[in-house]
């Protein structure tokens, strides 16, 4: 009798086995989806961390609950990402009210400032700098010309290549030569704009500065100008034009998405400043 509950039980198993496998792979094209519809949104990005890339493990995670029987969990959550970028993708009004109170774009002073401070961005692995870090560094040297300031500060950024940091000094520097003649430090190194803030404390104190214009994304200037003031410097704040999206008028669904995943970037890092105490 036991060889015979054996045998009827074996097709069942495999029957068991296979669904859990079907589930299973369900389950990680969902968790793909979702991955992939966070990353737009900018969700991912926010909780980055350097040098890592979690698809993988997010696929393989997606995969083990649709074995534990969890496949509908993960394909809500797929949906409801999915949802969310569509909603973002299709309302400029909704991306622009969220936006708009991010961005702070002083008026010029009517005489010049001690400096004009370019606060620092991405690097890559062959040191050069991103697009929104050229974007800032440029309107820097362009006020720095126009005679806003004697002089420019910009910050010293680094990423890691194996074992070896690779720095995007030589690429500044490349911005700076092509500009002409501008009197231009790199601080650093930094690794966040309450680093920056910092560094360019200890080296205006050192030289009696006190009034700064601060030169930054858009999106970013809220949060980087309100650092810098909370360590007592006198901030303009200038908001460098924006190459990677048209935030202003945010006409494709890209921009609309890119605007977005800036927009949770900085809400995130807001409450963080906010919560130690730097803004």
């Amino acid at each position: 009798m036991a060889e015979t509950r054996g045998e009827v039980g074996e097709p069942g198993r495999r029957q068991t086995g296979s669904r859990r496998l079907r589930l299973a792979v369900r389950s990680a094209l969902y968790a793909a989806l979702a991955w992939l519809a966070l990353s737009l949104l900018g969700v991912t990005g926010a909780a980055k961390v350097p040098g890592v890339d979690w698809t993988l493990g997010a696929v393989l995670v997606g995969a083990l609950l649709g074995a534990l029987g969890l496949a509908r969990f993960v394909g809500a959550l797929a949906a409801g990402a999915l949802a969310t970028t569509l909603l973002v993708s299709f309302s400029p009004v909704l991306v622009r009210w969220l936006t708009a109170p991010l961005i702070r774009n002083d008026p010029l002073p009517g005489v010049p400032v001690d400096a004009v401070v370019v606060l620092a961005g991405s690097v890559s692995a062959d040191g050069r700098i991103g697009v929104q870090a050229a974007d800032r560094l440029l309107e820097g040297i362009r006020l720095v010309r126009a005679g806003v300031a004697p002089r420019l500060l910009t910050s010293r950024v680094s990423t890691m290549l194996g074992a070896d940091s690779v720095s995007a000094d030589e690429d500044i520097r490349y911005f700076l030569d092509a500009a002409g003649p501008v009197d231009a430090e790199i601080l650093g190194p930094v690794g966040s704009t309450r680093l920056e803030a910092e560094r360019f404390a200890e080296r205006a104190t050192a030289a009696g500065w006190s009034r700064i214009v601060v030169v930054t994304s858009p999106s970013h200037t809220r949060r980087a100008c309100a650092t810098f003031a909370k360590l007592q410097f006198r901030v303009t704040c200038r908001a460098s034009p924006h190459r990677v999206a048209a935030i202003r008028t945010l006409p494709q669904p890209t921009d609309r998405l890119q605007a977005f995943s800036e927009w949770l970037y900085e809400t995130l890092a807001t409450s963080w400043y906010r919560s130690r105490g730097w803004i």
